[in-house]
């Protein structure tokens, strides 16, 4: 693969605000035929982790977790608006369970 091609795999992740609204993916079919292969991988092997673009140029990580259901309810909620986002002192253990989070980045604060 060479760098133009990396550099083409531009995919913007959106979450969601709150409950119910509606989450984007928007990108180039480089970046959708990466995160495809990305998401075999994980389906394998339990994780991946493709290089993606903005538009900007700029790189980043996109961790994919393949786990099980019931592991899910240890993972802190995508929303991004403060009034959906998750505060109970549960969704903040001691080892986070946010994807790519650190631990000194996990504090509880109500």
């Amino acid at each position: 693969m060479s760098d133009d091609t990396i550099h083409d795999a531009i995919l913007h992740v959106y979450s969601p605000q709150a409950w119910h609204d509606t989450a984007f993916l928007v990108g180039t079919r480089e970046a959708f035929v990466r995160l495809a292969d990305a998401c075999h991988v994980a389906l394998d092997q339990g994780e991946a982790v493709p290089l993606m673009f903005t538009d900007d140029g700029e790189g980043y990580l996109l961790r994919l977790l393949c786990v099980d259901a019931e592991d899910l309810s240890g993972y802190v909620l995508p929303y991004t608006d403060a009034t959906a986002q998750d505060r109970t002192p549960e969704s903040c253990p001691e080892w986070p369970k946010r994807p790519g989070a650190r631990r000194e980045e996990e504090t509880y604060e109500a």
